[in-house]
């Protein structure tokens, strides 16, 4: 295990930006020199990362002259492409370099490796001993090389001096690799919308049944042992309402006109809602999906290549393109990672001792020992402090229970939020000092409905058959499995 650290100034037009353009052409020429000659993956944690990686990683080999040869694998490229990638891979050629994301983790026999990669800290213990895994196929010992990129042209490179990334990768390093912890599985408490379709393919293979049959029969079932009946109830009147269900003159459930259509149509059984991508064709076979594309003549990038939007469908849900040698960035949305409160406790950790750990290079090691100034400069080691006219909390605890506890300080009326960096620490303005400030949030925690701090900015609908869910159960499910009040935490002084 290595970690390698890089950091990347910001624009600079005074100097037409040539110490920034020199600074991501060592990180990459180090990425380069870890891969070329070696059969590799490079992993990555979003699929415009991936796409950036693969295409300059196949300039850089072109230009010096390298046999290397880049692929990419991701969701949004096609099956094919993805599928010659791992063919590739499966040679065992010395040649290959495939830059993915989470697609190559798990489930693909890809043979005998020589080299893992992973660029940015992963966003779990588990995804990184899983990718750690890939390597040592060929006798040799597992082992992975994390590269570290501080690119100070965006703001979450730095948190008050800190730089919580290169933290963050020693801390899951510490944990999966040092003590052989992963984060245990998460498990939706309340899948009201799992329970809506179990309920429809149940009356779809029945002639009908009454809501105490539901009950035993589908409500029963492990994955809704959370729910209350009262919440099923509620359930299956609004299915009615929307004509999923009708009950017949007997009070016996049957299938509704709507939930006939549901039940008896295509794609049923997945559970998992679709995006609706735009498929982009090259000599008319399917390269990839992106999630929106320019005007005709604009670029994109898939597939590591630059392509030229050539003509766009009247449905505008394909189009054909052209290889480029422009420039381009293609984006995709994906949910903001969420870290368990036992990485954030070691990356206090770390933050609060002075141990030097031998896997990290010089820079990695000087940049660390910058980062533990700057958090006792800016009050991290601490839980509470004053900062100015400010009071800081820094809880270092998991996501889920840092935004609950932001929430829960946003609706207290005599406290203040004047900022914060998520999920590492609140500014605010109030007349607590530490112990009365946790024991009033501990307090409000026991006697608040967690529902009222849901708000219209939340997305409530995840899976495809939410939309079919009463709202007021989609609060409790949000409630229930994407908030946490118990974010107690020990002073530290």
């Amino acid at each position: 295990m290595r970690i390698l650290y890089n950091y990347i100034p910001p624009e600079d037009p005074d100097d037409g930006d040539r110490a920034r353009r020199m600074a991501v052409g060592r990180a990459y020429m180090r990425m380069f020199h870890e891969t070329d000659g070696r059969s590799s993956i490079v992993f990555v944690n979003s699929r415009i990362t991936a796409e950036r990686t693969a295409r300059s990683l196949s300039k850089m080999a072109e230009r010096l002259g390298s046999k290397m040869n880049v692929y990419v694998h991701h969701g949004s490229v096609s099956k094919e492409s993805r599928k010659i990638a791992e063919e590739h891979l499966k040679s065992g050629r010395s040649d290959v370099t495939t830059v993915a994301t989470s697609t190559l983790e798990l489930g693909v026999d890809i043979g005998s490796l020589d080299t893992i990669l992973q660029i940015g800290a992963p966003h779990s213990c588990s995804s990184l001993l899983q990718r750690m895994g890939r390597s040592g196929r060929r006798g040799g010992a597992q082992s992975l090389v994390l590269i570290c990129n501080d690119d100070a042209q965006t703001w979450w490179a730095s948190v008050y001096g800190v730089s919580v990334n290169l933290v963050r990768s020693i801390a899951m390093v510490e944990l999966a690799v040092m003590e052989g912890w992963v984060e245990p599985p998460r498990i939706v408490r309340r899948p009201y919308g799992i329970l809506l379709q179990q309920t429809l393919a149940y009356l779809r293979n029945s002639v009908g049944a009454r809501f105490t049959e539901l009950c035993e029969e589908v409500l029963s079932l492990y994955p809704f042992s959370d729910i209350p009946k009262d919440d099923y109830r509620v359930l299956v009147k609004y299915m009615v309402e929307r004509d999923l269900l009708t009950y017949l003159k007997d009070s016996t459930l049957v299938l509704g006109p709507e939930g006939e259509k549901i039940a008896f149509g295509k794609g049923f059984p997945v559970v998992f809602a679709g995006s609706k991508d735009i498929e982009i064709k090259f000599e008319g076979k399917v390269i990839g999906t992106v999630q929106k594309i320019p005007e005709v003549g604009g670029n994109i990038l898939l597939s590591g290549r630059v392509w030229a939007i050539y003509s766009i469908s009247p449905d505008g849900l394909s189009a054909e393109v052209v290889e480029s040698d422009g420039l381009s960035d293609t984006s995709w949305k994906s949910g903001a990672p969420e870290y368990h409160r036992r990485v954030l406790e070691k990356m206090r950790e770390i933050l609060c001792c002075d141990d030097q750990y031998p896997y990290v290079d010089e820079n990695g090691l000087r940049r660390l020992n910058d980062s533990r100034r700057a958090a006792r400069e800016a009050g991290m080691d601490r839980v509470f402090s004053h900062i100015g006219d400010l009071v800081r909390i820094c809880p270092w605890v998991s996501s889920r229970q840092f935004d609950t506890m932001h929430r829960m300080l946003r609706a207290m009326p005599d406290v203040k939020v004047v900022r914060y960096l998520e999920p590492y620490t609140i500014d605010l303005r109030c007349d607590y000092e530490y112990a009365d400030l946790m024991r009033s949030l501990e307090q409000y925690a026991k006697n608040f409905d967690l529902t009222e701090l849901v708000t219209y900015r939340d997305d409530l609908v995840i899976g495809k058959y939410d939309e079919y869910v009463p709202e007021s159960l989609l609060m409790k499910a949000f409630a229930s499995d994407r908030l946490d009040s118990d974010f107690s935490v020990k002073r530290r002084r």
